[in-house]
Parts: C-alpha cells; sequence; structure tokens
C-alpha cells in the first residue's frame, strides 16, 4: 500500500504472485483501449456513494464527506520510456489491474474536495470490495503518522548514529514502542 511516490509500472509488472498492492495513481498512463488512465476513471459508472468522517488536520477542519465510488478493470500499457530500454523489454508490455476512483462531492466551501485514483492487483467485483480499498488507502495514513512520529517529528530515529547493528537495532526497537504508543494516547479519547 502505497503514496503516488510509489506509481511504478514495474512495481505492477513485478509483484509476487502471492502480493496484491493498492498504489495511489500519479501517472496518466496509456490504457490498451487507447484512452488515459485519468480519462478512463472519470468515465467509469458509479458503483455507489458513502459519507466519511474526515478527521480535522493542521489548517482543515473535521467534516463529513460524501464520496461518489467507482470502479473497472485497467488493462496498463508498458511506458515507452523512463527506464533503459533494455530494462523495458524486460517487462511485460500490458499489467491488469483494477481502479477505484473516489472523488468528493458537494464539498464544503473552503476545502479541497477529496479525489483519490487507487490502481490495485485486488479483483474487485461488488461494492464492498470497493469499500475495503478505501478503507486500506484511509488507513495508510495511520502508516504515515506512525513513520512521522518515528523519523521526523518525535523520534528523529534517522539521525541516530550508532557504530553497532544491535544497538541500532535495539533502538529501533524501543522508538517503535515508544511512537505506538504516543499515537494510541493521541487517538484515545480524552
Amino acid at each position: 500500500m502505497s503514496d503516488r511516490e510509489s506509481d511504478l509500472y514495474e512495481d505492477f509488472a513485478r509483484k509476487p504472485s502471492n502480493v496484491h498492492v493498492l498504489i495511489r495513481a500519479n501517472a496518466n498512463r496509456n490504457l490498451v483501449n487507447g484512452k488515459k488512465l485519468f480519462d478512463h476513471a472519470a468515465n467509469l459508472a458509479e458503483a455507489g456513494r458513502i459519507t466519511v468522517n474526515i478527521a480535522a488536520s493542521p489548517g482543515r477542519s473535521a467534516r463529513e464527506a460524501r464520496l461518489v465510488l467507482r470502479c473497472g478493470p485497467v488493462s496498463i500499457k508498458r511506458p515507452e520510456r523512463g527506464m533503459p530500454t533494455a530494462d523495458l523489454k524486460q517487462l511485460p508490455e500490458t499489467v491488469n489491474l483494477h481502479l477505484v476512483d473516489v472523488r468528493e462531492v458537494d464539498a464544503s466551501k473552503g476545502a479541497e474536495p477529496i479525489h483519490w485514483l487507487l490502481l490495485t492487483s485486488h479483483v474487485i467485483e461488488e461494492f464492498g470490495q470497493v469499500q475495503l480499498m478505501l478503507d486500506f488507502n484511509r488507513k495508510r495514513w495511520i502508516i504515515e503518522e506512525f513513520f512521522r512520529t518515528l523519523k521526523s517529528a518525535g523520534f528523529k530515529i534517522e539521525q541516530a548514529r550508532m557504530s553497532a547493528p544491535a544497538a541500532l537495532m535495539n533502538l529501533a526497537a524501543l522508538a517503535t514502542i515508544a511512537a505506538v504508543t504516543v499515537m494510541q494516547m493521541v487517538r484515545a479519547p480524552r
């Protein structure tokens, strides 16, 4: 599960068969049907609507968001550039995925509407599976929070300078426990 920086064709093409991916789309990829990914997403049939609570964050107040969910299979074409030609030729010409398009409708005044395009290797055949992909993506923020707490906003684990690998592993384990504890306290009801 990754954000837009992981939208790499080779990650889709080279994933092990026993692993699934869920990646927020960044590239407006060429599809086998001759369309571009973003145009294709905008023309998918609506699968359903849901309302979710968006938590407050710095510069953003809490709100309810009404989301339109769309989904469908896509076959993306291998890019023609971006990697050395020899490496590109080793990748399959196409990769079959499923696309989940999440768009907020009637966003509150001043709020930036949510719009996520998710590409996944999970097969999506019913609305519950669309919601599951959305839930997986929303939980990714917990992971991002954890790493932020562990690295830049709390324990600054990346700045640790230790020559003994065992000592660094012990520090990382203790910082992980502390970061999870801090996150639990922040999320706990008052």
